[in-house]
């Protein structure tokens, strides 16, 4: 394997022992890259196999061969694909968006319906103060309920 110039650490998505593996990453995949936690297609355990793995790390071939553990070891596989979630992310993003209007919108709406549920109570009240004029004690608690409401 020659013309690389970076090295990809990958988690194999169905490896069990959660190890990291190292991978050739030519520019053509290194573009398409985005970030970390990127998913890729390597041609893990031989050369016509193909696994989901994700970044975990990205370096220059001289800064993992710099790593003591790395010296003596040859990368023999390579990242073959990167995997585009673009859309799935964006359908996610919007998703979310989504359920965090609808909670404020009932939220608003609650408020709404307590502030004129609220005056709904003192109008009819006040309609009964008016038509029990007789009864003094009515229109003064009427004038008290308005007064704490504001």
């Amino acid at each position: 394997m020659e013309g690389f110039k970076n090295v990809a650490i990958v988690n194999l998505i169905e490896d069990y022992n959660k190890k990291d593996y190292a991978f050739a990453l030519y520019d053509e995949e290194w573009k398409l890259i985005n970030c970390l936690n990127t998913l890729v297609v390597v041609n893990a355990r031989g050369k016509n196999n193909r696994h989901l793995g994700i970044i975990k790390d990205i370096m220059t071939i001289e800064d993992y061969y710099d790593i003591d553990e790395n010296k003596g070891r040859n990368i023999t596989a390579e990242v073959v694909g990167v995997v585009n979630m673009n859309g799935y992310i964006a359908r996610e993003a919007e998703k979310v968006r989504l359920e965090e209007l609808a909670k404020k919108k009932a939220a608003i709406e609650r408020e709404l319906e307590a502030e004129i549920n609220k005056r709904k109570s003192v109008e009819y009240y006040e309609e009964m103060a008016k038509k029990y004029s007789d009864n003094p004690k009515l229109a003064e608690l009427v004038s008290e309920l308005k007064e704490l409401g504001e």
